[in-house]
Protein backbone atom coordinates (compact mmCIF):
# COMPACT_ATOMS: atom_id res chain seq x y z
CA UNK A 1 0.00 0.00 0.00
CA UNK A 2 2.73 2.30 1.22
CA UNK A 3 5.07 1.40 -1.96
CA UNK A 4 2.31 2.43 -4.21
CA UNK A 5 1.61 5.31 -3.00
CA UNK A 6 5.07 6.19 -3.43
CA UNK A 7 5.58 5.14 -6.63
CA UNK A 8 2.26 7.46 -8.01
CA UNK A 9 4.47 10.11 -7.13
CA UNK A 10 6.03 12.54 -9.53
CA UNK A 11 9.91 12.72 -9.98
CA UNK A 12 9.87 16.31 -9.09
CA UNK A 13 7.68 14.98 -5.36
CA UNK A 14 10.58 12.14 -5.12
CA UNK A 15 13.70 15.18 -5.10
CA UNK A 16 11.64 17.43 -2.75
CA UNK A 17 11.20 14.33 -0.73
CA UNK A 18 14.74 13.45 -0.94
CA UNK A 19 15.74 17.20 -0.19
CA UNK A 20 13.68 17.01 3.20
CA UNK A 21 15.47 13.62 3.91
CA UNK A 22 18.58 15.07 4.07
CA UNK A 23 17.53 18.04 5.63
CA UNK A 24 15.64 16.02 8.71
CA UNK A 25 18.99 13.82 8.79
CA UNK A 26 20.73 16.92 9.13
CA UNK A 27 18.77 19.00 11.61
CA UNK A 28 16.90 16.34 13.38
CA UNK A 29 13.32 17.63 12.77
CA UNK A 30 11.18 17.40 9.95
CA UNK A 31 8.87 20.67 9.03
CA UNK A 32 4.78 20.18 9.37
CA UNK A 33 4.47 21.30 5.83
CA UNK A 34 7.07 18.30 4.45
CA UNK A 35 5.77 16.32 1.48
CA UNK A 36 7.18 13.74 3.61
CA UNK A 37 5.26 13.83 6.04
CA UNK A 38 2.06 14.67 4.00
CA UNK A 39 2.69 11.23 2.55
CA UNK A 40 2.79 9.69 6.16
CA UNK A 41 -0.15 11.62 7.21
CA UNK A 42 -1.93 10.12 4.10
CA UNK A 43 -0.95 6.40 4.88
CA UNK A 44 -1.49 7.16 8.38
CA UNK A 45 -4.94 6.91 7.86
CA UNK A 46 -4.86 3.60 6.38
CA UNK A 47 -2.55 2.11 8.89
CA UNK A 48 -3.11 3.73 12.00
CA UNK A 49 0.02 3.24 13.57
CA UNK A 50 2.77 3.22 11.38
CA UNK A 51 6.26 5.54 12.74
CA UNK A 52 7.28 8.26 10.52
CA UNK A 53 11.02 7.40 10.52
CA UNK A 54 9.70 4.69 8.69
CA UNK A 55 8.75 6.53 5.62
CA UNK A 56 12.52 7.08 4.35
CA UNK A 57 13.36 3.63 3.42
CA UNK A 58 10.20 3.19 1.14
CA UNK A 59 10.98 6.75 -0.28
CA UNK A 60 14.59 6.12 -0.99
CA UNK A 61 14.11 2.68 -2.43
CA UNK A 62 11.79 3.93 -5.12
CA UNK A 63 14.48 6.75 -5.88
CA UNK A 64 17.00 3.88 -6.20
CA UNK A 65 14.72 1.28 -8.79
CA UNK A 66 13.73 4.91 -10.65
CA UNK A 67 17.46 5.68 -11.36
CA UNK A 68 18.41 1.84 -12.04
CA UNK A 69 15.61 -0.12 -13.38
Amino acid sequence: MLEEMISKLSDDDLKTCFDEIVEWRKQGYLPMEARVRTLWESYKELQSTYPIHMMTEPILFEIAKRSYQ
